[in-house]
C-alpha cells in the first residue's frame, strides 16, 4: 500500500485545527468563568486559575499551531492550489496574534501580576478584571479562527478521493 503524503499532511492539517479549535472552546466555555467566578474570591486566585490554565494549554496549542500551519503550506506547496494557503493563514492567525498582541499587552501583564501576588502584592482586582476580560474576548476570537480554519478546509473537499469508490 502506498502511502501518499499530501493525505497524511491533509489529515495532519484538520487533526490539528480541529483540536487547536477544541482546546480553545475548552478554555473559552469552562476556564474563562472560573477566571471570573475566582476574581469575587480574590484576584490572586483568580490569577493563580489563569497562569495554571496557561501552563497546561499553551504548549498543546503551540505544538498544534505549528503542526496545522506547516502541513497546510505542505499542501499548497505540493498541489499548487492557492486556497490552501487560505487554510494556512487561518491555521497561523491565533498564533501570530498571540505572539503580536495578546502576549504583550495582556498575558505579560497578567503574568507580572501573578508573579508579584506570589510575593504578597495584592492586586488591584479592578485591574485583573480589565485584563481578563481583554484576554477572554481576544480568546474567544483565538476559538473562533480555528473553526473558520476548519470550515475553509472542509470546504475545499480535501478527502473526497478517499470516498470515490463509494459512489459505485
Amino acid at each position: 500500500m502506498k502511502v501518499d503524503s499530501i493525505v497524511i499532511a491533509k489529515v495532519l492539517t484538520a487533526g490539528a485545527i480541529a483540536s487547536f479549535a477544541a482546546v480553545s472552546w475548552k478554555v473559552y466555555l469552562l476556564d474563562v468563568p472560573k477566571f471570573f467566578e475566582d476574581l469575587k474570591e480574590s484576584s490572586a486566585k483568580s490569577l493563580k486559575s489563569f497562569t495554571e490554565m496557561y501552563k497546561q494549554t499553551s504548549p498543546v496549542q503551540i505544538t498544534l499551531s505549528v503542526i496545522g500551519t506547516l502541513s497546510s503550506l505542505y499542501v499548497a506547496y505540493k498541489t499548487k492550489d492557492r486556497r490552501w494557503l487560505m487554510v494556512t493563514s487561518l491555521a497561523a492567525l491565533p498564533a501570530s496574534f498571540t505572539i503580536a498582541w495578546l502576549g504583550p499587552q495582556v498575558n505579560e501583564k497578567l503574568f507580572k501580576l501573578e508573579e508579584n501576588s506570589d510575593k504578597g502584592e495584592v492586586a488591584d482586582t479592578e485591574q485583573v478584571e480589565t485584563l481578563l476580560t481583554k484576554w477572554k474576548y481576544a480568546h474567544l476570537g483565538r476559538a473562533v479562527v480555528p473553526t473558520i480554519a476548519l470550515a475553509a478546509l472542509y470546504s475545499l473537499k480535501p478527502f473526497k478521493h478517499c470516498f470515490c469508490h463509494l459512489k459505485n
